[in-house]
């Protein structure tokens, strides 16, 4: 509930960014209050589904999102996230890998974190219109569960998706997280919990997740399946309808 709740948030405010103006806008959005704010609401809503619906802890996104079109809460807050618009056939299932983030990896683990958060602004770019110009992005990996906000590409003449339209030092690709890391090393030490990180590309982004969620080596003895098992995640891709 916290990350949809940050992904509402996010998306709503970051709607008029422009690729020309969208460094600018993300640095007065995405600010400490931002943060605190939406954890905040985060919790609230999380208790309130708790309460009228039970446990919550093993609900899936989606899950989550339909539990709180069906609530009817006076302050209408819980309503706010199912106005999120998730992607068809998701969640997006994916394997870790311990490659150098990079386009090249798409081709060495298509379902890796790169592959799967490029097809997700791909998409974006080729069938949402009138979403805005970010995407949300919601993974997780039990324990663990993180939000990223990636630039939609720009729409060349012939249709299709193109990343020429967002500057690459606009610092677009943002890392949302509600838990501390201090076993990481900088920058994921923040020192008041919460924290994001911003990115000039997807190489920047994906970096960064991988250090959240690390690969994990089992040996040359366990079978390919559980090392897959042990290594999978899901991506919950949404965009904010105007």
């Amino acid at each position: 509930a916290i990350a949809l709740t940050m992904a509402h948030h996010a998306l709503k405010s970051l709607r008029g960014a422009s690729s020309s103006s969208t460094s600018s806008v993300v640095g007065n959005v995405i600010t400490t209050e931002f943060l605190e704010t939406s954890i905040t609401e985060g919790i609230r809503n999380y208790s309130i589904l708790k309460t009228r619906k039970g446990s919550v802890e093993h609900s899936s996104a989606e899950e989550i999102l339909v539990q709180a079109g069906n609530m009817n809460d006076k302050n209408n807050n819980n309503s706010l996230l199912s106005h999120l618009k998730l992607f068809e056939n998701s969640p997006r299932q994916g394997i870790l890998d311990s490659h150098p983030p990079s386009i090249e990896s798409m081709n060495i683990n298509p379902v890796g974190l790169y592959s799967l958060l490029y097809h997700c602004q791909e998409d974006a770019s080729c069938s949402c219109t009138g979403c805005g110009n970010f995407v949300a992005a919601v993974i997780t990996k039990p324990p663990e569960t993180v939000l990223v906000l990636l630039p939609i590409f720009a729409t060349n003449i012939s249709g299709s998706g193109d990343s020429s339209g967002y500057n690459n030092n606009s610092q677009s690709y943002i890392l949302l997280d509600s838990h501390p890391r201090p076993n990481q090393h900088a920058p994921h030490n923040p020192q008041h919990g919460s924290y994001a990180l911003f990115h000039s590309d997807l190489s920047g982004l994906v970096g960064s997740l991988k250090e959240i969620f690390p690969v994990t080596e089992l040996g040359p003895d366990v079978p390919e399946m559980m090392g897959m098992m042990y290594n999978s995640f899901d991506v919950y891709p949404f965009v904010l309808p105007g």
